[in-house]
């Protein structure tokens, strides 16, 4: 590899002595993009300004580096908070399991289907003399409301993903 800047010229030794390398160090190194020349003796020399360079944007990487791991220890953190929130609340039985909560939700939504079709039936009998048209709309405004509630979706977890959420045994509650 060429030399390109402008700089002092040193040879191994004097680089080890300068920056505290090691003989592997220096070759990692040369190995990872330093630039460097090969005399005809064969020994390796190095310019001052570019091995400057080149350890500069090293520890700049390094440093970005520790900032992503200082994240994901932050965000494995938030993950273990979390972990102990919710054995918490299975310890209060603050949880209920899937199956119970879509049968609620169900029975629910049965109830507001049921509701809303009697609707234009109780406007009629509240208002007898009222348009055919406003009892059409309703009913129109009425089947879309429902549509709606048809399309809602329950989750469905298998026991793997979420066993240790959806059980409600009191074991394995941890304390803040």
């Amino acid at each position: 590899m060429a030399l390109t800047s402008v700089g002092r010229e040193l040879n191994a030794a004097e680089l080890k002595t300068l920056f505290g390398l090691s003989t592997k160090q220096l070759k990692d190194a040369r190995d990872g993009g330093m630039e460097y020349r090969q005399r005809d003796s064969g020994a390796y020399v190095y310019n001052s300004s570019t091995v400057f360079s080149f350890f500069t944007d090293r520890d700049e990487t390094l440093e970005s580096l520790e900032s992503d791991v200082s994240r994901a220890k932050l965000r494995l953190t938030d993950l273990q908070a979390d972990k102990i929130v919710i054995a918490n609340a299975r310890a209060a039985r603050e949880l209920a399991p899937i199956s119970l909560m879509t049968e609620v939700m169900s029975s629910a939504l049965s109830s507001i289907v049921f509701i809303l079709e009697a609707i234009p039936m109780r406007v009629k009998s509240i208002y007898p003399d009222i348009d055919g048209d406003i009892i059409k709309t309703l009913e129109v405004e009425i089947a879309g409301a429902m549509d709606e509630c048809a399309r809602i979706e329950f989750p469905s977890f298998n026991e793997g993903e979420m066993g240790s959420i959806i059980d409600t045994s009191n074991e394995g509650a941890i304390d803040e």
